[in-house]
């Protein structure tokens, strides 16, 4: 029992180390499906080995379902996004070498000389592993402190970015219904708006993500978001106040903003089609 268990738990190691030496390069996983993958590679290595012990029937069974059943979730995890076959393909191995190795260490009708040859093959193995490993190692796609910050920030950010952008809204509902005036609208907006604005702008100003990031293109777009809303409200100020001496350039900066705004607004309303999308 005791060698079975430390059996178990070295395949979900060696799959959680190839896990945290590949795929964490990306993104962070969770799940125990690369000690399952240990047993299968375990099962049948170990089959193969000793085939001869094993009924054939038994035997061919057993290393053409299992093999079909490995080969078909490989394909799988090579093909979709959000798997991570870096531990699958470690547990595979990992079980793969344990059974092929360790049923020497207590098969008593196995000659010392063989058992002499099992280690030193081990010894081999893991040394090509290792230093395999170190020379293959992948450049960090992602650097997950980074990514964790910029999303406490960002969740900090989201009331404060939903108040200014509501409070804004019913000041341009207010104006259209006559309810304030285009000076008293220009007013909250340079005193009120336009300093809300900003203080969020500086917020997102250092927040830093890697370009695999998934999250990167929301920053991203929050960023550019603020940066014209701010720049068309200063723009607005200027020109209700008339500070400034070519109104004709001032008009046609306004113009630019108001399509760079409609773009960004419809290329966030894709994003966020596509996302919904690929979660169903």
């Amino acid at each position: 029992m005791r060698s079975s268990c430390s059996s178990t738990s070295a395949r979900g190691s060696s799959a959680v180390h190839c896990s945290l030496h590949f795929s964490s390069q990306q993104s962070v996983s969770v799940g125990a499906s690369g000690a399952v993958f240990g047993v299968l590679g375990g099962l049948v290595a170990a089959a193969i080995q000793h085939r001869e012990r094993i009924p054939k029937l038994t035997s061919r069974r057993l290393i053409a379902g299992q093999g079909v059943f490995v080969a078909y979730a490989m394909f799988q995890g090579f093909g979709k996004q959000g798997i991570d076959n870096a531990a699958h393909v470690g547990g595979l191995l990992a079980g793969a070498a344990i059974a092929w190795l360790l049923i020497e260490r207590i098969d008593e009708s196995s000659s010392e000389r063989k058992r002499q040859f099992a280690r030193v093959a081990a010894a081999l193995a893991c040394g090509a592993v290792v230093v395999g490993l170190v020379v293959t190692t992948p450049r960090p796609g992602v650097d997950h402190r980074l990514g964790f910050e910029a999303q406490a920030a960002m969740k900090a950010l989201s009331a404060e970015l939903g108040h200014a952008e509501r409070a804004l809204k019913d000041d341009a509902v207010a104006l259209k219904a006559g309810r304030m005036t285009h000076a008293q609208f220009i007013d909250a907006m340079h005193s009120r708006h336009l300093p809300a604005y900003r203080a969020i702008g500086k917020t997102l100003a250092p927040l830093q993500l890697d370009a695999a990031d998934p999250m990167r293109a929301r920053l991203v777009d929050i960023r550019e978001h603020n940066r014209l809303m701010t720049e068309l409200m200063t723009l607005e100020v200027r020109q209700s106040r008339g500070d400034t001496a070519n109104m004709s350039e001032l008009e046609a900066q306004l113009t630019k903003l108001d399509q760079e705004l409609t773009v960004l607004a419809r290329r966030i309303n894709e994003r966020r089609a596509e996302d919904a999308k690929q979660r169903r």
